[in-house]
């Protein structure tokens, strides 16, 4: 009877220490687990709240046009970091990748990194320190969606948004990858190439500014003032007759245009510009939409004396 009683508590034992066994080893596996997710993730939860949260305090304020940063003085002047803002922090992050700024696959290569790096702030409230804090920010946005951006955004469709809109004489933001729209026919007359000028070229003079520009006072500034200013119609006409007096357009060789190898980065085989890169490469949409005008005007005119030769009027 008593061997009975001690042979049922050994089982009774037996059988509570197999139990928690598993339960250890199931704990320990889930512990395992998420240990293996958060090393994939490099440490991130990769969850929506995370998403938002690392985007509106490191990186949203360096975006914003009105804020004294570095990433809105970049190197690529009259391109800052605000144009490829978008509605969404997945929107504004496809934005940049299809851009080619932004590099997932080795994010300490991405070129918006150099930029920062690169930047030559015209305020003394931005030091070294606040450039480098600026730097890690972004490093660490775009190292974050490399390891969950698949996992906490959709596939973006319009990543940079639709093309940009100018009305009257505004300035609108330079999209390195969407060229400016244009409602000029497409013909030869003096009114649609004038027309073709200020949507294709007037349009873009942001990127210039404000050296270029004729209202610029700096005596010790020698870059020429070929950019008019005021009301906007007269304004863009002066600037395209600046533009053919001063022998900016070449129609023996168009690709060989001041107005195209000045903005130019060297790299990408333009001219020295003492005013830094404004078109980083042939792909730039600024560089596509001055070279639309240039076609147009070399195909529809030879440089006459004056500013430009209409086609006769169709019967």
């Amino acid at each position: 009877m008593i061997r009975a009683q001690q042979d049922q508590a050994v089982s009774l034992l037996r059988s509570r220490a197999s139990r928690l066994t598993w339960l250890l080893a199931g704990a320990l596996l889930s512990t395992l687990l998420a240990w293996l997710m958060l090393s994939s993730c490099h440490g991130y939860l990769c969850t929506d709240e995370e998403a938002l949260q690392l985007y509106s305090q490191r990186i949203e304020p360096l975006l914003q046009s009105d804020r004294t940063a570095s990433c809105n003085q970049c190197h690529l002047a009259g391109v800052d970091l605000s144009n490829f803002l978008q509605e969404t922090p997945c929107q504004t992050m496809a934005c940049m990748v299809n851009s080619g700024v932004v590099d997932l696959a080795s994010p300490e290569d991405s070129l918006v990194l150099s930029w920062i790096r690169k930047s030559e702030p015209d305020s003394e409230l931005i030091t070294a320190q606040i450039i480098e804090q600026e730097h890690q920010g972004f490093l660490a946005w775009i190292e974050y969606h490399a390891a969950c951006g698949k996992r906490v955004c959709d596939e973006v469709e319009n990543n940079c948004g639709v093309p940009p809109l100018h009305t009257e004489c505004e300035i609108p933001v330079a999209n390195v990858l969407i060229q400016m729209p244009t409602s000029a026919p497409e013909d030869c007359h003096e009114k649609s190439l004038e027309q073709l000028f200020a949507d294709k070229v007037y349009s873009l003079r942001g990127r210039c500014y404000p050296c270029h520009f004729e209202s610029n006072q700096d005596p010790e500034n020698p870059a020429p003032r070929w950019i008019a200013t005021g009301e906007c119609a007269p304004a863009s006409l002066q600037t395209l007759r600046n533009v053919l007096r001063n022998d900016y357009v070449d129609t023996e060789s168009l690709y060989d245009s001041l107005l195209l190898t000045k903005p130019l980065a060297q790299l990408a085989g333009g001219l020295e510009h003492g005013g830094h890169d404004k078109f980083l490469d042939a792909n730039d949409a600024g560089y596509q939409d001055f070279l639309d005008w240039l076609g147009r005007y070399q195909r529809c005119t030879s440089p006459p004396a004056t500013l430009l030769k209409a086609s006769p009027t169709p019967p």
